[in-house]
């Protein structure tokens, strides 16, 4: 009785995922997240480590974005033959974590990571990844981070020269926002 109810919760919590992530695809990944990971693995072992994955429109591979992260399992900047891409396998609610490793004599091969997610929110997301051996085991917990997604723009720019003096012919330039913020302007002749 006790494997029948088992079963019908997990079945249910399938449904129920598939359900969630019904209307979600891979452009709700893009932006900045941050958050923390956790890993278990025979080289290294760390809990509650802080993490940060960008997730940007780019890459030449369809179907994937190109991503930068701050964790040594996810990306390593070490690379600059490596591409990293980012994929969203809807059917089995997984994302990918891809690399390629590209020579001047063509692909060398790849590295991909295939991560089960079991939250999914707009603005979050809970993911885990196994190796195939068992051996390894790393979740990420992240938020997508919206102070990076709005930039800063003025509302209006007035620009006038300071006459009536033909011997100081300034500028004044007026930058209105809707908020009081500190930027720079950069004049170019």
């Amino acid at each position: 009785m006790a494997k029948i109810k088992l079963t019908h919760y997990s079945l249910v919590t399938i449904l129920f995922m598939a359900s969630c992530l019904n209307g979600q695809g891979l452009v709700n990944f893009l932006g900045h997240w941050t958050g923390i990971e956790e890993l278990d693995s025979p080289s290294l072992s760390y809990d509650n480590r802080n993490i940060s994955i960008q997730v940007m429109e780019g890459g030449e591979r369809d179907g994937f974005y190109i991503y930068s992260s701050s964790s040594d399992f996810l990306y390593n900047e070490t690379l600059s033959w490596a591409y990293h891409y980012f994929g969203f396998d809807k059917e089995n609610t997984q994302i990918i974590f891809l690399r390629r490793f590209i020579t001047p004599l063509g692909v060398l091969g790849y590295e991909e990571m295939l991560y089960d997610l079991t939250e999914w929110t707009t603005e979050s997301f809970v993911a885990d990844y196994t190796s195939d051996d068992g051996a390894s085991y790393h979740q990420i917990r992240l938020d997508l981070n919206l102070l990076h997604l709005f930039e800063i723009t003025p509302e209006r720019v007035n620009l006038s020269q300071n006459y009536p003096n033909p011997f100081n012919p300034s500028t004044t330039i007026d930058v209105i926002m809707e908020e009081n913020s500190q930027g720079s302007l950069i004049i170019y002749n």
